[in-house]
């Protein structure tokens, strides 16, 4: 007797995530092709002005980076916001090597953006980059702990969990064309809290 063919399409993310960590390829494709252009425009986003071929290496090397952390993955948030900070981690690694071939380059400054999710650090080996990040989300926390709460609600939906802005507006109550300028008002002000830090 044969089984029918597994519907991925019809799969939990927890279901999606156990199929991948068993190694079905299937699953990794179906995984690869729902977060593909996430992690691509996610990159192209960061304003570092990579090229093409850089931002393409970049999204690669987060999938490979997934494959390594996934089994690790410990399901405390979700796997948008996992891989959110991948991708993070994998810019800004660019990001400084760029910085160091240049030479005398600026240290790159904190992108208020960078809140670290509740997940585990894939960095974590570096010790100098872990402290960095660390103090970074340190000064995020202190400034996000100084804001008005629907502001700071609206940043940790948006950077710390990942949600669309739709998602934000039903959460918070609002129009859905008020997400963004509510956004850009709560990063404005927490770029001026973390002036005075």
């Amino acid at each position: 007797m044969t089984t029918a063919p597994l519907n991925l399409d019809s799969l939990s993310e927890e279901e999606l995530i156990e199929l991948c960590n068993k190694g079905n390829d299937d699953a990794w494709g179906l995984l690869y092709r729902r977060f593909y252009m996430y992690i691509f425009h996610l990159v192209k986003g960061k304003n570092y002005r990579f090229s093409l071929e850089d931002t393409e290496d970049i999204t690669h090397e987060v999938f490979i980076d997934l494959v390594k952390g996934l089994p690790n993955f410990k399901k405390q948030s979700l796997l948008k916001t996992y891989i959110y900070t991948l991708t993070i981690n994998r810019v800004r690694q660019h990001h400084r090597r760029f910085l160091t071939i240049k030479r005398g380059g600026n240290v790159e400054k904190m992108s208020l953006e960078d809140i670290q999710a509740d997940v585990e650090d894939p960095r974590a080996s570096n010790p100098q980059d872990y402290a960095i990040d660390r103090r970074e989300s340190e000064l995020v926390s202190l400034g996000l702990s100084t804001l008005p709460e629907q502001l700071r609600d609206v940043i940790e939906l948006r950077y710390t969990k990942g949600f669309k802005y739709k998602e934000i507006a039903h959460e918070l109550g609002i129009p859905e064309g008020s997400v963004g300028a509510l956004i850009q008002k709560a990063l404005g002000e927490l770029k001026a809290i973390m002036v005075t830090v």
